[in-house]
């Protein structure tokens, strides 16, 4: 009976871990695309059409692609690779509140309040 477990636990960690990276890599092409849409001013929302919103699109397309493409890499450090994602999500990570605050600030961000 306790092999039988051990079998379905591992299965459901599979899953789960899966899951999670197909989550991930939704949220985080998504969340970077939209991003550069707000800096260049181009369109970017699932709600546009291809065709009303081709810069966000592009660059989401991109980003997939190049992040299944680094993933298939024979032999990639993909440890390494994960770990320098890690690195640079905990470097920039202080930097929220200070942009709270700014975006906050009505001489600053007059339209957005």
């Amino acid at each position: 009976m306790l092999m039988k477990t051990n079998k379905y636990v591992g299965t459901f960690m599979a899953i789960g871990l899966f899951d999670a990276g197909l989550l991930g890599a939704i949220c985080i092409s998504l969340a970077s695309s939209w991003a550069f849409g707000e800096v260049f001013g181009w369109a970017h929302s699932l709600n546009n059409k291809i065709k009303e919103a081709p810069w966000f699109y592009a660059n989401y397309f991109i980003t997939l692609i190049s992040a299944g493409l680094i993933v298939l890499i024979p032999g990639a450090p993909l440890i390494l690779i994960t770990l320098f994602v890690q690195v640079i999500a905990v470097t920039l990570l202080p930097a929220a509140p200070f942009l709270i605050l700014l975006l906050n600030d009505r001489k600053t961000m007059p339209s957005a309040l």
